[in-house]
């Protein structure tokens, strides 16, 4: 019952990640769009190997990074942007120095 049940979170999760990336392009100069997607991000992302794999095959660390080039003076863009792909690089080994 437990392997079902984050097997469904699993697939969820990359739904997700591919949902909030399709709205964070839709509406790319949208401030709550953009601030709400980066912190759904930086949540998935969240000491999950598997989520932040997610996030990248749907193109989540490109989407972040266009938002906070298109609000740069949108605080809470720039701080979960920042969030976001802090824990998108926490656990990747590849990105480890």
């Amino acid at each position: 019952m437990a392997a079902d049940t984050a097997k469904a979170w699993r697939v969820s999760a990359a739904d997700g990640a591919e949902a909030v990336v399709a709205a964070m392009r839709a509406l790319p100069r949208t401030e709550g769009v953009q601030h709400n997607g980066c912190r759904a991000l930086e949540d998935l992302a969240h000491r999950d190997a598997a989520n932040q794999a997610a996030i990248a095959r749907a193109g989540g660390i490109e989407a972040v990074v266009a938002a906070m080039r298109a609000l740069p003076r949108a605080e809470k863009v720039q701080q979960h942007g920042c969030a976001a792909l802090r824990n998108l690089a926490a656990s990747r080994a590849a990105h480890q120095a």
